[in-house]
């Protein structure tokens, strides 16, 4: 085999799925950014999703990895104009959106479900946010 047909070394699935994008992690949140999307889901999420991901092979397609990798996530927060939707255990995404919105983030930019919103302000009238 000569240099041109030499295999090019194996690419993970997520290294495939990030497609050069980024993670920003603060305390248990992470800020998955890619060209197109972004996403804030568990620190710890994110860690299993990872490691799921780099023990797998990288198909030919990278949109296909992305969505085969974010749906090993069971609790995400997705940003407007991103095509995949929110989901998750609302209990779950009112603690993440608490966070986010401890950090500073603008939750106007977020995909957040009128269940959870309406949690959110039932809490906040008792007290108890």
């Amino acid at each position: 085999m000569n240099n041109k047909q030499a295999r090019q070394p194996r690419q993970d699935l997520f290294t495939s799925a990030m497609g050069g994008g980024t993670i920003r992690r603060a305390s248990d949140l992470a800020l998955v950014t890619f060209r197109d999307a972004a996403l804030i889901t568990t620190s710890e999420e994110l860690r299993r999703a990872q490691q799921w991901g780099r023990a797998r092979d990288a198909s030919a397609n990278e949109h296909d990895d992305r969505l085969t990798l974010l749906q090993q996530l069971d609790t995400m927060i997705a940003r407007a104009g991103t095509a995949e939707p929110t989901r998750g255990e609302p209990a779950t995404i009112v603690r993440l959106v608490r966070k986010m919105h401890e950090s500073g983030m603008n939750m106007a930019e977020w995909k957040i479900p009128q269940p959870v919103r309406d949690l959110l302000l039932a809490a906040q009238a008792t007290g108890s946010a």
